[in-house]
């Protein structure tokens, strides 16, 4: 499965990522983060991920904690061709011929709530860094599914939150949960709306409204010619129908199937097929 990063630009808000330091051959391992914030170049791309900037190793595993740096930082002096976004909810066979760490089957939640569990443990962590059990990937993993898991490890956490013995995570454990609920509630309501909005009944026809596929930032629309697709130039301002290409009319079904997934068929008006 391919999960390469080409430019760090496309890096997504509450992504995570791993880099692989190949430095140490025949040992390679993955440090893990979560896209904090975007940016177009590694300096303006920021990244909370559990690390120290520290060259010792006993002042390192003392001061790491989970903090925010920006690529550059994390990538440490590592080549971007080592850098990969981690993928969720994939399938087995993605799974299976993966590096270890960079797909999970299991589902990523939301990014409102990704980014709400970065901000809840910055700053926290000194002194609890632990390679097999409480290492960068086991946090950038609770962050994305309220889990502690590492893949290169097999292992899970002591707790089930990150530095949960530690007061200042502890005390505010239960704003953190009431946050997540609240956000998860507000993203599936906006979800629901927009089902609402694609499954709308015209008035005047008692059918389905009726909608037109555009290609992103182009003018370009779908056009249906027997069984195949077609992406037309459409110019709104050309009066002549004889010049003018006329798009395909759909009609959209929706269904929401998870808190962050809507599952979208679209039906050929003239043929009926979906």
């Amino acid at each position: 499965m391919n999960c390469a990063v080409y430019h760090v630009s496309t890096l997504q808000l509450a992504d995570q990522i791993c880099i692989w330091d190949v430095g140490r051959w025949p040992i390679t391992y993955s440090h893990h983060g979560i896209v904090y914030q975007r940016g177009d170049t590694p300096e303006t791309v920021i990244i909370a991920h559990t690390w120290s900037p520290l060259l010792n190793f006993a002042e390192s595993q003392a001061d790491s904690c989970f903090r925010l740096t920006t690529l550059k930082e994390f990538l440490d002096g590592r080549s971007m061709k080592y850098l990969r976004r981690v993928q969720y909810n994939s399938s087995i066979l993605g799974d299976t011929i993966s590096k270890l760490g960079e797909v999970h089957r299991s589902a990523s939640d939301i990014p409102p709530v990704v980014i709400a569990r970065c901000q809840f443990l910055l700053g926290a962590g000194k002194g609890h860094f632990n390679i097999l059990s409480l290492n960068c990937e086991h946090v950038a993993n609770w962050c994305k599914t309220g889990r502690l898991f590492a893949k290169q490890t097999f292992t899970s956490g002591p707790t089930a939150i990150p530095y949960e013995r530690q007061r200042s995570i502890s005390q505010h454990l239960e704003s953190l949960v009431s946050q997540v609920h609240k956000l998860k509630e507000s993203y599936r309501q906006t979800l629901e709306a927009l089902c609402k909005r694609l499954n709308a009944i015209d008035p005047a026809t008692h059918k389905r409204k009726q909608i037109y596929l555009k290609l992103r930032d182009s003018s370009r629309y779908i056009q249906i010619r027997g069984n195949l697709l077609y992406a037309v130039e459409v110019d709104l301002a050309e009066t002549e129908p004889l010049l003018r290409n006329h798009p395909s009319p759909f009609y959209a079904h929706a269904e929401q199937t998870d808190i962050n997934t809507i599952k979208v068929m679209f039906e050929d008006v003239a043929s009926g097929r979906l």
